[in-house]
């Protein structure tokens, strides 16, 4: 079932927000925003996007990143500290730490 959600993505240099149609199944959330497609499980916590230049995986469980550029065929590993996650029927919210820069994601459902 597809409904309207507002995200957002923040740090001290940026404040993106998207008004995205998401699919909400198993669990997991499905949305596109610019051209890049975005899954968020839920129950694993974590996430992924993917688009022509890049494929991401934040996993807020183990506190681990990996970002794969693929024009270069590189990987990259990353540490994340994750601050907090808010999760309930309507609303994710993540604040974590990624290379010193603190980011806040949010998901709100209609």
């Amino acid at each position: 079932m597809k409904k309207k959600a507002r995200v957002s993505i923040i740090n001290s240099n940026d404040n993106y927000e998207y008004i995205v149609d998401i699919e909400k199944v198993n669990n997991k959330i499905n949305y596109q925003e610019d051209n890049t497609n975005v899954l968020y499980d839920i129950d694993n916590k974590l996430l992924i996007r993917d688009n022509k230049e890049m494929y991401m995986e934040l996993d807020f469980v183990k506190e681990i990143g990996n970002i794969y550029m693929k024009e270069l065929k590189k990987s990259i590993d990353i540490n994340l500290k994750v601050n907090k996650i808010i999760s309930d029927e309507n609303h994710i919210e993540i604040e974590y730490k990624l290379e010193n820069e603190i980011y806040k994601y949010s998901i709100s459902m209609e």
